[in-house]
Formats: structure tokens, sequence, C-alpha cells
């Protein structure tokens, strides 16, 4: 296998990677993490930093909005 046609597929298997509505909040964190030292990033990866409103599923955006509820809540006592 060529180098080139390596790289065509690792980018052909990162477009399949995280398709709207799919990744956790891990996969959320992990990136911000990457994405903090500079680390390379997935082009998945930079869709949900772009958008995380649009690539989190929905149990993924129920826990968050559960998490940010809790945080508000400990704030106030």
């Amino acid at each position: 296998m060529t180098r080139r046609s390596k790289r065509e597929l690792e980018r052909a298997v990162d477009d399949l990677d995280g398709e709207d509505g799919s990744y956790g909040l891990q996969d959320l964190f992990w990136a911000s993490l990457k994405d903090y030292y500079d680390g390379s990033l997935t082009p998945g990866e930079r869709r949900l930093l772009k958008a995380p409103e649009e690539q989190l599923s929905p149990a993924a955006k129920t826990h968050a909005e559960t998490l940010e509820f809790e945080n508000m809540e400990a704030g106030d006592a």
C-alpha cells in the first residue's frame, strides 16, 4: 500500500466517524483536551467542537443539561 492510498483511506474513515448526533460527552471532553494541547483532531472531532449541539447524541444532550442544572443548584446553596 502506498503512503498516498493509506492517507486517503484514513481520511475516508475519519469522514465516516461520528455522524451527526452520535457523539457522547466523553468524546466532547476528549476532543476539547486534544485541542487545548494542540493534538491532531479528526474531522469528526473538529465538527464536534465547532457545533456540539448538532453532534451530541440525544442522551448526551440530556445528561449535559442535567449536569448544568445540578451545578446551578449547587451554586445557589
